[in-house]
């Protein structure tokens, strides 16, 4: 049985009448999903979307597909022919693809007004139907974006690699690389990947299934195709990839990358920021390294006058004997002068000794805007967590900034009220791009800013 859901430009749930009235789709969004197999009822379902898409006279802004088992259908193939010719995004995940499923992309992407974006993931290919895709995307002139999570047959991935050499058009890149025989290097696919003219974010993670396989990328390669003139990579991200060679002491330098992040490399401190410094207009850094690494190497980054860097990250799992080593770090802040985001371990933020210098060096430091605490077992975060760290420290520091003061064991003034709130919807609105219950659990954040406000007493 199809599960459908459609929204129109705004976010809202289209009604029944709605939805059949095409016109009222246009520049919305279209999920289809399948509950449980029945072949009667999804190409009845299939056939009525066919014939809406048709009716509608302008483009959807994105078609999400996610029909585990889909078949390949006469029905099933026409929608899907319908879909990539109405959305600028098609987003086809979980799906089991045929041969004759590959060949609905294709026109759209030939087509110079087709698919803009195009995601597939959590399907194994064939070698045949990966050549057919690659085949499209290398020639396509309207793709800009494409998110590939893809297990390959073919064990070296040409198709992919001579794709990527030929495309005109990409702007962003997202490559997961699997497979069960072996899979593109991921030196190759960087490679290939750095010659697109119009490359803007790249990004390339390696989970070879074949324990042998390849999954390193030298330094010297890195830097051969990031420090050409002609690079417009704009963000970069690395993950599962392991990095190594000599980096030169004098590096050659990158002027178009603002964003890097790096997980889990098996870097040192000290690596990672030789690296950074490739790139001079550096400015969000997301990293991991060694977790008994000495922090003082990211000096040269934060602490230089002509630093660029205004986000920082650090999802690295302190040991229990680097207190001292991150107390050194939070003493710094208040020199860290172009410093607007920092994102440090949850475990730095539990420990009373690191929180009470915390708090004395944010008092001190004038730019940073927002703290993050991170949590490196790789669960969600408790938004109390969220509550305890930006109530506590963000709203005293941010009435501060103001110049308001609160004398010790005084009631909240009425007059600091609107601040107060006004603040407290900040942080309601702070991150909404979780899951649904953690959404609803951010909606009481207002609630427990106030309360930490009347009845914490740490003003002065």
């Amino acid at each position: 049985m199809l599960q459908i859901e459609v929204k129109d430009y705004t976010g809202r749930n289209l009604g029944n009448d709605e939805f059949q009235n095409g016109n009222s789709m246009a520049g919305g969004l279209l999920v289809v999903r399948e509950l449980g197999f029945n072949q009667e009822t999804d190409c009845a379902g299939f056939l009525l979307l066919t014939r809406i898409l048709s009716q509608t006279t302008g483009k959807l802004q994105t078609i999400d597909i996610e029909v585990e088992d889909s078949q390949d259908s006469p029905e099933y193939l026409a929608f899907l022919i319908a879909a990539c010719s109405k959305a600028h995004e098609v987003r086809h995940l979980s799906c089991y693809f045929r041969d004759a499923t590959i060949a609905c992309f294709v026109p759209s992407l030939m087509n110079p007004h087709g698919i803009k974006e195009l995601a597939i993931k959590g399907i194994e290919a064939s070698a045949y139907q990966a050549r057919l895709l690659f085949q499209s995307v290398a020639s396509s002139s309207s793709l800009q974006k494409l998110e590939l999570d893809v297990s390959f047959e073919e064990p070296d991935g040409l198709a992919l690699i001579e794709a990527l050499q030929q495309n005109r058009s990409l702007r962003s890149l997202s490559i997961k690389l699997t497979g069960n025989h072996g899979h593109p290097r991921p030196e190759n696919v960087f490679r290939a990947a750095a010659m697109i003219p119009t490359l803007e974010e790249l990004s390339i993670e390696s989970q070879p299934i074949h324990p042998n396989a390849t999954r390193r990328l030298p330094f010297s390669v890195l830097q051969e195709c990031l420090c050409r003139e002609d690079c417009l990579i704009r963000k970069l991200k690395l993950t599962d990839i392991l990095l190594e060679g000599d980096l030169p002491d004098s590096p050659q330098q990158n002027s178009s990358l603002t964003t890097l992040e790096l997980r889990r490399n098996n870097l040192t401190c000290s690596q990672v920021v030789r690296f950074a410094k490739s790139f001079k207009s550096l400015q969000h850094l997301d990293t991991d390294f060694n977790p008994t690494s000495e922090l003082a190497p990211l000096d040269e980054l934060l602490l230089e006058e002509e630093s660029t860097l205004q986000s920082l990250e650090l999802f690295c799992q302190p040991e229990d004997d680097m207190r001292e080593t991150w107390i050194e770090f939070i003493e710094k802040l208040p020199r860290m002068h172009s410093l607007r985001r920092l994102g440090i371990p949850l475990k730095v933020f539990r420990s009373e000794l690191c929180r009470r210098e915390l708090d004395k060096a944010l008092w001190l430091n004038t730019t940073i805007e927002d703290m993050t605490p991170i949590d490196i077992t790789g669960l969600d975060l408790r938004y109390e967590d969220y509550i305890e760290v930006h109530s506590r420290i963000f709203l005293p520091l941010h009435l501060k900034r103001r110049g308001l003061r609160i004398p010790l064991e005084q009631p909240l003034p009425r007059k600091l009220w609107p601040l107060v709130l006004e603040r407290a919807m900040i942080l309601e609105d702070y991150d909404r791009s979780y899951n649904d219950w953690q959404v609803l659990a951010f909606r009481s954040l207002p609630l427990n800013a106030i309360y930490w406000l009347l009845r914490e007493k740490y003003f002065t």
